[in-house]
């Protein structure tokens, strides 16, 4: 059994030459070679247009990409403007609270002056009263 296998190895390789050596020699050799011609251009041609579809779609990606990338571009510069513009409002909400705070201080002062004024005007009269009369 095993010769058997053996054998049946070794006569695969020449079978396979001897089936296509007479495929071949029943056939003219000019029809074969246009046969074949015609496969390859047939497969050729089906691989240029996908070529083709390839290179189409690569260059519609490309032109998304520059798209998308001009359009983070524009984005990162706007958000640029935003920061520089929010730092802005930020030092003029300092200075302003700076100012509130030197303002409400002047407006305690001229309360307190008040209150002062107010107070002595009390006191005088209640002296006045109290003793003069």
């Amino acid at each position: 059994m095993n010769e058997n296998k053996e054998e049946k190895t070794a006569i695969k390789p020449k079978n396979f030459f001897e089936n296509a050596l007479s495929s071949i020699k029943g056939r003219d050799l000019h029809e074969q070679v246009d046969r074949y011609t015609q496969e390859v251009t047939l497969v050729l041609e089906g691989m240029n247009q996908d070529l083709e579809s390839l290179i189409s779609k690569q260059e519609m990606s490309s032109a998304e990409i520059t798209l998308l990338k001009n359009t983070v571009e524009e984005q990162a510069h706007t958000i640029k403007t935003q920061g520089r513009e929010i730092d802005s409002l930020k030092s003029q909400l300092q200075k302003n609270s700076k100012n509130r705070r030197a303002n409400m201080s002047g407006v305690i002062k001229q309360l307190t002056v008040l209150a002062v004024i107010v107070c002595g005007t009390w006191l005088v009269t209640s002296l006045l009263k109290t003793f003069g009369g």
